[in-house]
Parts: structure tokens; sequence; C-alpha cells
């Protein structure tokens, strides 16, 4: 159309010349038959120059004028945002909105059928949540904000999957927890996250009983640089410890958690540079520090890597929790906390064979101690080192493809600070010897936990292509919190258990850490994880043999 308008626009001007031309000619050839002055002639010259410049000046700023009120319209772009929720904080959020050019609300969606088709501040409610991914399509919305603070978990985790379905940008406001303790005020608005999709209500934990536990008392983390051993430290600090005693391998992790705490407390953190590996180091470090409680959260976690050095994932995972809490027993340390993991269960691989050995020396060592010792066993937790959430963000940043081994592959997951609060309430109610099973809800399928990345990053399934590549050694399509020869004696507190497992005689498990890393290096796995998957409670059903 614009097109036609400008051919137009040249053909008038055209014909202005032409008439202008004509006008010239015939005023000529009037002064000319009538011999009129030199002077009359110049003023017919300036009277139609007069003419056809006001025509054409006129033609252009009428041109200018529709150009420049077309481009002033373009530049104002509007995010058409639909509102779902249009109770109390929907209607806040709209009145705040509707002040801000840049947003134009097309409407609400709501489950209360008496709202439906009514109007709210001139915007319409459309229609049920249910009918979201075609009322998206009906008025063009560009956006979406969810505004029910109030939405249980497990609801908001399927509301947030309906509108991931509609591949268009979706916003939450923060929920009733949030806004009452003052973490997000009632008008800021956070884009989803991954934890949105898991759909587990947090956990209320006994803040007096945990108090009772820690308060005035000097508490020691291995692995405090790492994922959960930092968390755990942010959450040790809101009981006002005496001291928090920081031991890491890593100088720069345990530089940089203790930068961190610094600007949240004022209580005092040691910092302590220490290899678990290293058993006289560990006895030096409780006899210096005395501390009352021990949470043991160093350890080698990766499955692939442990696969290719088997003797370096014994020698952390197992001497190093043996050195650890020998030394903590030696230091009649009051609580021990070892941080366990799902692989541990009727282990196939080294890392999760290393772990339940670990579990053993744990349960070896509460026997006829002073210490309270506890194993707290979980699955996987969102965005900790080395886990498989951000190695998927970085391939959908780099427009993919996205690498899984397995469609059919599913794991346990859980947030860091829910573990960590569930570590710490755990270690308030041990009496010693139990291994505390954490509840991880339904399990996850890794290829859907990728399809909801690439939504959440603005994208569509077509844009970023997902490819299996195979199970890697030491893997297992699906993990359990139980094995096959356990159970769960009884529950506790709300997402805690306490595991009947399997043990193994003092004289079986001194027989296997004796000999194990003499082993000729291609027997050493095979023997790892025959000996993890089959110790029984009774000696004499059991017996190993060394060659």
């Amino acid at each position: 159309m614009r097109f036609y308008q400008l051919q137009i626009e040249s053909l008038t001007n055209e014909r202005l010349l032409v008439s202008a031309t004509v006008l010239t000619v015939i005023a000529f050839g009037t002064l000319a038959l009538y011999q009129l002055s030199m002077l009359t002639c110049m003023s017919a010259l300036l009277f139609t120059g007069y003419l056809l410049s006001s025509r054409i000046a006129y033609q252009f700023l009428k041109k200018h004028a529709r150009e420049s009120k077309k481009f002033s319209a373009s530049e104002v772009t509007h995010v058409r945002l639909l509102i779902i929720g249009a109770g109390q904080a929907g209607i806040h959020m709209a009145e705040r909105l509707k002040q801000n050019p840049q947003y134009k609300i097309v409407g609400f969606l709501d489950d209360d059928y008496k709202k439906i088709g009514l109007h709210v501040n001139d915007i319409p409610i459309l229609g049920e949540i249910s009918l979201l991914k075609s009322i998206v399509k009906k008025v063009d919305a560009s956006q979406i904000l969810i505004a029910i603070p109030s939405l249980q978990k497990e609801r908001l985790s399927r509301l947030v999957e309906k509108c991931l379905q509609t591949n268009i940008k979706t916003q939450v406001m923060p929920s009733v927890d949030d806004i009452v303790n003052g973490t997000l005020a009632i008008n800021k608005v956070r884009d989803i996250k991954i934890e949105d999709l898991l759909g587990r209500e947090e956990v209320e934990v006994d803040t007096k009983l945990l108090n009772e536990t820690l308060q005035g008392k000097r508490v020691l983390v291995t692995g405090a640089g790492g994922s959960i051993g930092s968390e755990i430290c942010r959450q040790v600090i809101q009981s006002n410890p005496a001291c928090l005693i920081l031991l890491g391998h890593g100088e720069n992790s345990i530089y940089e958690i203790a930068q961190q705490l610094s600007k949240l407390t004022t209580i005092p953190l040691v910092k302590v540079i220490g290899d678990i590996r290293d058993r006289d180091a560990m006895n030096e470090i409780m006899h210096k520090y005395q501390p009352h409680i021990v949470y043991h959260a160093a350890a080698h976690k990766h499955v692939p890597l442990m696969e290719d050095n088997p003797a370096e994932s014994i020698k952390n995972n197992i001497f190093g929790t043996k050195n650890v809490a020998q030394a903590a027993k030696n230091a009649k340390v009051e609580r021990f906390v070892m941080i366990s993991s799902d692989k541990a269960v009727d282990p196939p691989n080294i890392m999760g064979a290393t772990k339940r050995v670990a579990e053993l020396i744990i349960q070896q060592l509460s026997k006829n101690s002073v210490t309270k010792f506890a194993v707290v066993r979980f699955g996987n937790v969102l965005g900790s080192r080395g886990s498989v959430i951000p190695l998927f963000q970085k391939q959908i940043q780099k427009g993919g493809p996205i690498t899984l081994t397995d469609a059919r592959m599913t794991r346990y997951f859980m947030t860091i600070p829910e573990a960590a609060r569930l570590v710490l309430q755990a270690s308030s109610l041990s009496k010693g010897g139990e291994v505390f099973i954490l509840d991880m809800g339904e399990p996850v399928k890794i290829s859907d936990l990728a399809k909801n990345l690439i939504r959440l990053s603005g994208l569509s399934l077509q844009q970023i292509e997902i490819i299996e590549t195979g199970i890697r050694p030491g893997e297992k399509l699906h993990e359990v919190l139980l094995g096959e020869h356990e159970r769960l004696q009884t529950k506790v507190f709300n997402k805690i258990f306490i595991g009947q497992t399997t043990s193994c005689s003092d004289e079986q498990l001194h027989d296997f850490l004796t000999t194990i890393l003499y082993a000729p290096e291609f027997e050493i796995k095979d023997r790892l994880i025959k000996f993890a998957n089959h110790h029984v409670q009774q000696e004499e059903e059991y017996k190993w043999k060394f060659s």
C-alpha cells in the first residue's frame, strides 16, 4: 500500500510541474503578443514559481508529518500482558502496571466462575485458567504474570508447566511466605525458576530445636566451600553458634565462602585449609579447635570421573571420611553428621560404592562412642557443581544441542537450601547410629528437565536439539533411596525418615580397609563394588576372601 501511495504522490507532483510549465508558456506568449514590459513578465514568473513551490512544500510537509507519526507509534512497543489471578494481588499488580506505558494488560484469567465476564478497572476477566493456551492466542499475549501468592508449590508447578507450553515469557509474584518473611515485596515479580517445576513444598524446620542444638556451639564443616557445605554454613550462622570452622582443600572456595559469610554475620569464622586424607592433620584440627558439631560434606561426587579414578575416590570418600570421623571420636565431639547420597544404594559404580562404605564406617564408629554419629542420605540437588542443570544451561546459551545420556533416565531432585535445612534438622534429632533418609518426592525425567530449561530460556523445543549419547560407565537409569534389603523404619520429622540398613561386622570392614588399596589396580573396582553390595548383618553369613 505504501508503494502505491508514493506512486500517486509522484504523479501528482509531475502534474503540478506540467501545469506550471503550461502556465509559464501561456504567460510568455501573452506577454509577447501584447508587448508588455519586462517587469510584468518577471512578476508573472515569480507568481507561477510561488504557486508551484507552495504546493510542493505543502505535499512535503504533509508526507513528513505522516511518516513522523508512524515512526513515533512504532517506537512504543507494548508488552501485551495476561495476568493469571483476578484477586487482590492480581488487581494490585494491574493498577501498578497500567501506569507504565510499556505494558498493555489484555485481561485476567481466574477459576472463580462468578468473576468471568466481568471487568476490573476496564480490564476483562476472560476465562478459566484451563483455557490459558487458547486465550493467549486469542488476545495475542506476549507475556504472562502469575499473580496468586497463596498458590501451593504443587499447583504452581502444574501452572508453570501450562505457561511454558505457550512459549511466551512467564513471571510470578512472590509467595505469601516470601512476603511475610520480608524476602520479597509484593510488587517484586521474578522470572520462573527450575525449582518452581519441582512442586515441592518448603520444609518448616523446628527452629527452637535447631537453636538448642547449635546456639553457642563450635561448629566445623568439611567441604565448606562446596555447594552443600557452603549452604550448611549459611544456615548454621542463623542459629548463632560460638564460631564456625570452615575446613576445605581448595583455598579459593574457602576464601569465597568466608567473604560471603562475613557480610552476613559477626560470629568468628575460622578458615582452615586441610586435606581430609591427611589423618594427622584431621586429628590436629579436632584437637586444636574442639568443635562440638561436625558436618562432613567433603567428598568426590562426579560419577564418570570417579570411574576413571577409583583409587583417588577410595582415598577421599572412604579413608578421608574415616580420618575425619575417627578424629572427631577421639576429640569427643558431641555430634557428627556425614552427608551421603542415593548413589550409595545398591551401587554399580565407584562413587556410590565409596559412599556406601563410608556409611558403614560411620555406623561402626557410632558403637560405644560418646559422639552421636549419623548419616543423612539424599538425591541430587539443583544447581550444584558438576550437576546436569548448569551443563544444560551452557548448552542452551550456545544454541544447542543438549546432550543427555538416555531419555528414560530419572533422578530425584531437591533444592540446595532444602537439603541443608533437612541435614541440620536431622542432626538435631540424632541419638547415634542412624541413617536418615530424606523424602525426595517424585523422580524427575532428565529429558523433561532439559525441555523445561529450554522453555525457561524463552526458546521453543524446535530451536534447541536434544541428543541422546548413551549411558556412561557407572550410571543407572533410575536411582532409589533404599536398597533391596533396606526399608524405612520410622518417620521422625516432616520429610525425614530413619532407614533400617544392612551392616557388616567390624572384622569384615577392617579386612576390607586394610587390603583394598593394595589390591591390583584392575581388581579394585570389582572388590569395592562387591563389598558395598554384599555385606550382611550376621558375620557367619558373609566371609570376605582376598586373593
